[in-house]
């Protein structure tokens, strides 16, 4: 089917006059823009997923001052104040057209016979006419249109006038616009609960050198942004929001809007051309965290690549999100005015766990606490080990904080789904320690859970007694199991074993009896509770120097000296 367009070019603008601003349009989405002066806006629209930026149906009208724009029968945009702000060509609003796209012109319309000014029209017919679906008069006009594989429309041969827009010099009227400077580009959203209108968020993204891509990139009042690269750039990059005083966000702890009072970070990779999708919250702030390790600059980090991915891993496992692309899935945020129920259940994880540590700037397992966010923040990145395990202390704080924001989340913080990530967490094994825990080059302590020696008296205390119930115990994170139900007495949990050399995970788990050894991970009663440690038996070789001379060589001394 052809495209039908509307136009008649009547005069060109420098594309580096204004300033260029995308505006991502999800489907079925109602959205509210507030037009600026020196801003040339282009729709992004997402839909079946499909990122469209050139090529999509639309129709354009006239409502009072607003340019209210249809991109299908449930997807609305409306500039709000188009044609009283946005004279002279100030700022205008690209279009998709053939061979390339269009900016509407402030003083051109059709007046339709029930009085509907239509701006433009592009598009499919068929489609066109499905979003005329109720209005004759609109409907009417969209029949009066003829394909033309070859040639655009104009109404000046019906003797009905010409609709106007502006052509992008540069090859906007002739094929492809100012678009073709554009290498790729960075959509998505930030999230620390739902984002208000009015904040001064303000994004700016980073090469791995720390240089500025772009900066004071505008955060939308719903969260998204949109970033164009216009400079030839492979490898990592780094996204940091800020703000100035003004309140930014609801917090799904407490139900009040709360100044974001501490950055918020994401780490992601560009191959040059692909667009990228990446999500700002406080998950990818502490994933940012681990990675960096008090660095400042990507390239600073000696093995990036590497960091990187252990910390997106042992995050995932701590906040039980494994397998789930932490930095480009959008959280299903349990408080935002389009919370989506049907939202994936990575999607809705990730917004458990943002609400959990929301709530621990209220409630920790103590009880009331007063944290701020960066406390917060800095206490899981320093807690989640490499392996994505929390503490017990920690672990009792989230706990904690997810039952606070489900108290002020009713509504979206219900049901199964919740009630069994929230059960991960509950702790029902405490107290895990081993007997020799010794270290090289100091005293023996209990702490730090490294040690030369293998075999080990494990110790722990079960919150309450087993009742027609097993205790397993693993010391191969989770690869194996053994039933250590008879090491228990009381509470108290004593289980002779020898350590596996290297570093691991001590786990326990509490099942039904009826659970066979196979099955044990996926009918923990609660959380398993566990323990990182190291098991270093191998001495390492010394060196030393050896008998000083002329070329002062270094000789290593295998321990025999």
């Amino acid at each position: 089917m052809a495209k039908n367009q509307q136009i008649t070019v009547q005069q060109a603008i420098n594309s580096g006059a204004l300033r260029q601003k995308n505006i991502v349009i999800k489907q079925t989405q109602d959205k509210h823009i507030q037009v600026k002066s020196g801003e040339a806006y282009q729709i992004i629209f997402q839909q079946d997923n499909k990122v469209l930026n050139a090529d999509f149906d639309v129709v354009a009208k006239k409502v009072g001052d607003d340019l209210t724009l249809s991109l299908d029968n449930s997807t609305t945009v409306i500039f709000d104040n188009y044609f009283s702000n946005c004279t002279n060509l100030n700022c205008v609003v690209s279009l998709p057209a053939a061979g390339g796209l269009y900016h509407i012109i402030n003083n051109q319309s059709k007046v339709l016979a029930d009085g509907t000014e239509v701006v433009y029209v592009y598009g499919d017919k068929a489609a066109l006419q499905a979003m005329a679906s109720g209005e004759s008069a609109l409907s009417q006009f969209l029949d009066q249109l003829h394909d033309s594989a070859d040639t655009p429309w104009s109404l000046s041969t019906m003797g009905t006038g010409a609709l106007g827009v502006l052509a992008l010099a540069g090859g906007g009227g002739g094929g492809g616009g100012g678009e073709s400077l554009v290498k790729f580009i960075i959509n998505g959203g930030v999230s620390a609960g739902q984002v208000v209108k009015g904040h001064d968020l303000k994004l700016t993204a980073y090469d791995k050198n720390g240089d500025v891509l772009d900066a004071d990139v505008t955060i939308e009042d719903d969260g998204s942004f949109s970033i164009e690269i216009k400079k030839d750039y492979t490898g990592y990059i780094l996204l940091r929001i800020t703000d100035g005083t003004k309140k930014d966000y609801i917090d799904e702890g407490t139900g009040e809007e709360k100044d974001l009072t501490t950055e918020l970070r994401v780490i992601v990779k560009s191959d040059g051309k692909s667009n990228i999708t990446a999500m700002v919250n406080p998950l990818t702030e502490i994933i940012v965290r681990k990675t960096l390790d008090g660095k400042t600059k990507l390239v600073d980090v000696d093995d990036i690549k590497t960091d990187l991915a252990t910390a997106n891993t042992a995050v995932g496992k701590a906040f039980n999100a494994e397998g789930v692309d932490i930095s480009s899935t959008k959280p299903a945020v349990v408080n935002a005015d389009s919370y989506d129920s049907s939202a994936s259940a990575g999607a809705k994880v990730l917004g458990y766990a943002l609400a959990g540590i929301s709530g621990m700037e209220t409630k920790d397992r103590n009880g009331n606490a007063t944290k701020t966010t960066q406390t917060v923040l800095t206490n899981l990145a320093t807690k989640i080990d490499d392996n994505g395990v929390l503490d017990e202390e920690t672990k009792g704080d989230f706990l904690a904080g997810l039952n606070q924001a489900k108290s002020k989340n009713t509504d979206n913080m219900s049901g199964t789904n919740l009630d069994d990530y929230i059960a991960q967490y509950e702790i029902n094994i405490t107290d895990i320690e081993i007997s020799d825990d010794t270290t090289y080059g100091s005293s023996n302590t209990n702490s730090d859970f490294i040690t030369k020696t293998k075999t080990q008296t494990i110790t722990a205390t079960l919150k309450k007694a087993l009742s027609g119930e097993k205790l397993w115990g693993s010391v191969d994170s989770g690869v194996t199991w053994e039933d250590i139900t008879n090491k228990v007495s009381n509470l108290d949990i004593s289980w002779d074993k020898d350590l596996k050399e290297g570093d691991y995970i001590i786990q326990f788990s509490v099942t039904a009896d009826t659970v066979g050894v196979g099955d044990v991970a996926d009918n923990t009663k609660g959380a398993i509770s566990q323990q990182s440690y190291t098991l270093d038996t191998i001495a390492p070789g010394k060196v030393s120097i050896d008998k000083v001379t002329g070329n002062n060589k270094l000789i290593e001394n295998n321990g025999n000296n």
